[in-house]
């Protein structure tokens, strides 16, 4: 398994580590890990320093596997970016050997657009390697930008997600709204502070959690000032295990105002879902396919995301008939995505764990 592994903590991270957990439990021999994640959310020099490093390291662990002929598949984490460069020399000396490539795809970066880089990525690959993608669209994409002929296979992060909110009932009205995320500009934080202004000016009576890390010194020092200014608003920090799962049974509704390049199908939506809350968000990567039937609001690209969060909440402040309906409308969102993935996950299984 190449690819990062947490810490940090984001959603590709904890997806490897599921399904690294998923493979040891099915197969008495374990994956060997090939850890190469950042070691700080911060882009600071020493931590891509250390990031370079861990891929040569990987790299040396691999080739001496291959040369040993004691690998039979090579599961990929296939970065958003300029990562690929130091995904490519496994590509090919797995090429070499004949080794089986399942490639596991968590971003809409080169899918928004086709990407050079990610085509030749893909033509190294092969035709025999399986791309797992995470809802139809993403797997419509990526064959429209790089080719009819790559074998994809549906399987959703869903099939994953460990946290279930079996405890949690469905709401009879709004006290908590969050946001859960590594906090920045680019997954909202900005748009999440302006609808906790503009309720708070209107008097309706709900407060406001941010959980999470900041991604840089700025963004904490702005959290900070919102949450002296606005006495509705509250910045919780980082919540990890227990922490988490205590702050995702008191949320009634999450925001997730993301504009993020490589969003796609976030694992914070899946288990707000799972706990009964409804969830308003930006379209972006596989959002709408998460949020279907009656489980939130999804906000088209273009629209003002405050303004029609707004008026939504309010909307469910002032008829809590029609916000319970939404709550249990999220969890049987949840279970639906996770039944139907059931077929796919055994088929996953059989493609990495069986090549």
């Amino acid at each position: 398994m190449l690819g990062p592994f947490p810490p940090p903590v984001h959603g590709m991270a904890n997806v490897n580590l599921a399904v690294r957990e998923l493979l040891t439990r099915h197969d008495a021999a374990p994956p060997t890990i090939l850890n190469t994640a950042y070691t700080s959310i911060r882009r600071t020099p020493a931590s891509v320093l250390l990031k370079t490093w861990r891929v040569f390291a990987s790299l040396v662990v691999f080739l001496a596997m291959l040369l040993r002929r004691r690998t039979l598949c090579l599961y990929v984490s296939v970065s958003g970016g300029p990562g690929q460069l130091s995904e490519l020399p496994f590509i090919c000396l797995a090429r070499l050997a004949g080794t089986n490539l399942r490639l596991h795809h968590h971003s809409f970066a080169y899918l928004n657009r086709r990407s050079p880089l990610t085509a030749a990525y893909c033509a190294l690959a092969g035709r025999r390697a399986v791309h797992f993608v995470l809802c139809e669209r993403m797997a419509e994409l990526l064959r429209a930008h790089y080719g009819r002929h790559l074998t994809t296979t549906v399987i959703s992060n869903a099939a994953f997600s460990r946290g279930n909110g079996t405890h949690t009932a469905p709401r009879s009205g709004i006290a908590t709204i969050g946001y859960l995320s590594n906090v920045s500009e680019e997954k909202g934080i900005k748009e999440f502070i302006r609808v906790a202004t503009e309720l708070a000016a209107q008097d309706a009576g709900v407060r406001f959690a941010v959980a999470g890390p900041c991604v840089d010194q700025d963004t904490h020092t702005m959290v900070l000032q919102a949450a002296d200014r606005l006495d509705n608003l509250e910045y919780l920090g980082p919540v990890y295990g227990a922490n988490k799962e205590e702050f995702l049974t008191t949320v009634d509704v999450l925001l997730f105002p993301t504009y993020y390049r490589n969003e796609a199908e976030p694992l914070t939506i899946l288990e707000a879902l799972a706990h009964c809350a409804p969830v308003i968000a930006m379209d972006r990567g596989c959002i709408a396919e998460q949020l279907r039937g009656g489980s939130g609001l999804v906000v088209p690209q273009g629209d003002d995301f405050v303004d029609r969060a707004v008026n939504q909440l309010l909307k469910w402040i002032a008829s809590p008939r029609e916000y319970a309906l939404a709550s249990r409308e999220s969890r049987r969102a949840f279970e639906e995505l996770r039944n139907t993935n059931e077929v796919s996950l055994q088929h996953f299984l059989k493609l990495v764990a069986n090549p």
